[in-house]
């Protein structure tokens, strides 16, 4: 008699369907975020480029993923280097953004003290967008506060000295602080009778009489200058 079995296997079963192997994702570049930020030469010791923000120590820039004030920026903040009165770039590079956000809100506001200290002396803000090979490199166009600026001189003698009153004032009539080294003073007559001591960043802008006479003088503040003053010198 031949045994009877239930349930029993086919002797070439079919083999199970292996499932399907994921496709592997395609990795995504960071994209690194920079810019270039330009410190303008210090008007006091160069005189020759009284433009841009001249006046600002220290600074921080914020760059907002997505191009909206939302979230956390990254940030940066950093102090003017004392060594290099020149106009000079400095290379911001805040962190890697490893996600999507490609449109970046840049905000920089300027300081005319070192470490963010002082009143703002500048400001700027605008839309920057990465490029296809994950970077961004834009310079800063800062706007700076200062609308206009006061000088007053004393009468001077032949061989004495007086330091020039400088104001800088925003459009709300508001005193903005800067540094003896923001100010640029020119002589612009009467060179014969009248001289500029005093050029390091930290000492008062300070005239000295030469001969007897007469001459006139600006004072600026980033790139804005005051009316011509007169300043008499006797002997």
């Amino acid at each position: 008699m031949a045994p009877i079995g239930c349930g029993g296997g086919d002797d070439n079963p079919t083999p199970a369907t292996s499932p399907s192997p994921s496709p592997t994702p395609t990795p995504v570049a960071a994209k690194r975020v920079f810019l270039n930020f330009q410190w303008a030469a210090r008007t006091r010791n160069l005189g020759v480029d009284a433009s841009r923000v001249s006046s600002a120590l220290s600074a921080t820039v914020r760059f907002y993923p997505g191009g909206a004030r939302t979230g956390t920026p990254l940030e940066v903040r950093l102090n003017r280097d004392p060594a290099r009165l020149e106009s000079h770039s400095v290379r911001l590079e805040p962190g890697t953004d490893t996600g999507s956000a490609t449109v970046y809100l840049v905000d920089a506001f300027l300081y005319s003290g070192e470490n963010q200290s002082g009143v703002s002396v500048g400001t700027a803000s605008f839309l920057t967008t990465l490029a296809d090979t994950g970077e961004a490199n834009n310079s800063l166009a800062v706007r700076g506060v200062v609308r206009a600026v006061s000088l007053s001189v004393p009468p001077l003698k032949v061989g004495g000295t007086a330091d020039a009153v400088v104001t800088a004032t925003d459009a709300a009539g508001n005193v903005v602080p800067v540094t003896p080294g923001s100010i640029l003073l020119r002589i612009e007559t009467g060179i014969d009778a009248l001289g500029i001591v005093g050029t390091a960043p930290s000492e008062p802008s300070r005239l000295v009489g030469i001969r007897a006479g007469t001459a006139t003088v600006t004072a600026t503040v980033d790139d804005v200058s005051s009316a011509p003053v007169a300043v008499v010198v006797t002997p």
